[in-house]
């Protein structure tokens, strides 16, 4: 899967239209106040959207010198979906890959 596909699977998995603005930035639009606003998202660059992407799936993470796993059960009866990813640059890059993949793996059996 090309990482634009990975944002889409992974976004499907929590309940996001994934869109891309006009700079090619994934987002989708929410609502705050009665008024839509755009939200920026992308787990595979950004910690924070990651953890949060984490955090709604129940994953479970795993993390050493030169590999990252993440874990996940998407429900009782979808069963546990694992994605293993290393990567030479850096640990906080391949522990944000690994996220998405498995998000990336829940949304598409939606």
């Amino acid at each position: 899967m090309t990482d634009r596909e990975l944002l889409e699977a992974s976004a499907k998995a929590v309940g996001h239209a994934l869109s891309w603005d006009d700079h090619g930035n994934p987002g989708y639009w929410s609502e705050w106040r009665g008024l839509p606003q755009w939200e920026s998202w992308n787990p595979l660059d950004d910690a924070g959207d990651a953890l949060r992407l984490a955090i709604e799936l129940c994953m479970s993470l795993s993390t050493g010198p030169v590999e990252a796993t993440a874990n996940t059960i998407s429900g009782a009866l979808r069963g546990n979906f694992f994605k293993e990813d290393t990567v030479g640059q850096s640990q906080h890059v391949a522990v944000r890959r690994v996220i998405v993949c498995a998000a990336a793996e829940v949304g598409s059996r939606r």
